[in-house]
């Protein structure tokens, strides 16, 4: 059973014109702007900053002070009243000021890096996965209408066929091959129909919406050509990826308990107010009382020296650490600079040589066929290379616009200036 193609085309404007009822226009600005507002990815990693900001303010508290209340002789355990002498004290522990200084730093140092690397990189990594998406499904809607064309043609094809192997000029062997390519450009526009749903819904999840929700797609998926110098590259990502920047932050935080750690050979100091009042056969006598404790670190053999060890082991990590991403970061730019240049040749070869020789084929056949030289088979035929060609072309925009969009995110930098010109 055949199913002709303007039950499918009625089919297809039927879904277009039930998603465009209530949809809103939907442009990669207005895409990126909701997504960096609605990602639950995005609030997730702002909580992180937070949390850890929260942690930074701790760092400036003193410990509790103690509040001691003292009564000494009296004739039983609770009987306040008949106390002989009342002492009311205030106690409070505090830490040497630079290790107290040093600890918020590191804390402070930390919460930074926590902002670059969970924080800003979840914001570049929604705005590349966004601007893929909307362009994904911007080249799965136009795969679908030229795959309805080819639907189309191959329909018309078969009935030609069908046509002149009732007239006995071919085989039947030649309309069951019209008939089998048929059936399957059905099947595929059936794919083409789910492909275009699936990248619809991966632009709502990134938007924080549901997957059902209808967008018309305002933008279009157009090439312009870029060309781009390595070197340049590199700087740039040394200077702006936020992994890299952080790592600075956690090299100066794990600096700071290093040095706070050397400090703690410095002994914290308590001190003490408090007011007595004994009384007397003359009545009350009222003093006061001030003292001071300071720690000694008999022990600093084990502890401090301990906690030196460690901050100094953790210091040298943080520089493996930091060194170690930067010759990511160069890697990364590099693996996708080859990969832009890779499909900035493919969207190139197909922009001037493949796509116009298929159309000047499509042109010369158009003409030969008026003229009566070539078959409307023979015309159908090259029709249909040019549409699978316009296909491969989409493919070929989408994976050239998917590699700078890459790029630039290897950079360190949003995708937003992708329709931009060339960039050196």
């Amino acid at each position: 059973m055949f199913i002709p193609i303007s039950k499918w085309a009625g089919f297809t404007c039927l879904i277009l014109s039930a998603l465009s009822v209530n949809a809103e226009s939907l442009t990669r600005a207005d895409a990126l702007q909701i997504a960096l507002r609605d990602n639950p990815d995005l609030m997730v990693a702002r909580a992180s900053w937070q949390a850890e900001k929260a942690r930074a303010l701790q760092t400036w508290a003193l410990p509790p002070p103690e509040l001691e209340l003292e009564y000494e002789g009296m004739p039983g355990i609770f009987k306040f009243g008949q106390h002989v002498q009342r002492t009311v004290g205030l106690s409070q522990q505090v830490a040497f000021p630079v290790t107290w200084w040093q600890r918020h730093q590191a804390a402070q140092h930390l919460a930074d890096a926590v902002y670059l690397s969970v924080y800003e990189v979840t914001r570049l990594n929604i705005a590349r996965d966004i601007c893929l998406a909307y362009d994904r499904a911007l080249a799965d809607q136009q795969i679908l209408h030229l795959a309805e064309k080819h639907v189309q043609l191959s329909e018309e094809f078969f009935e030609r066929a069908q046509t002149r192997f009732d007239a006995g000029d071919i085989p039947k062997l030649d309309v069951m091959r019209a008939e089998v390519a048929f059936v399957r450009l059905q099947s595929k526009l059936t794919v083409a129909k789910n492909t275009l749903s699936v990248s619809r819904s991966k632009i709502n999840v990134l938007l924080g919406k549901l997957p059902q929700v209808a967008w018309v797609l305002a933008d279009s998926l157009s090439y312009v050509p870029a060309s781009f110098d390595l070197d340049h590259l590199s700087a740039e990502a040394l200077r702006l990826r936020r992994d890299l920047r952080a790592t600075t932050h956690t090299l100066q935080s794990a600096k700071a308990r290093q040095s706070a750690a050397k400090l703690s050979f410095l002994p914290d100091v308590s001190f003490h107010i408090a007011r007595q009042t004994t009384l007397g056969s003359t009545g009350p006598l009222k003093s006061w009382r001030t003292g001071f404790v300071f720690e000694l670190p008999l022990w600093s053999m084990f502890e401090q020296r301990g906690k030196i060890v460690e901050t100094s082991a953790q210091y040298k990590k943080a520089m493996a650490k930091t060194e170690q991403i930067k010759l990511r970061v160069l890697q990364e730019v590099h693996t996708a600079y080859i990969a832009f240049q890779a499909t900035a040749q493919r969207m190139t070869l197909m922009q001037e040589r493949i796509r116009p020789t298929a159309e000047r084929a499509y042109s010369m056949a158009r003409q030969s066929y008026d003229v009566g030289e070539v078959s409307y088979l023979d015309l159908l035929d090259v029709q249909r290379d040019v549409i699978e060609i316009g296909i491969e072309y989409l493919e070929t925009l989408f994976a050239y616009r998917s590699a700078q969009a890459k790029l630039f995110h290897a950079v360190g930098k949003a995708p937003a200036s992708l329709n931009t010109g060339n960039s050196k």
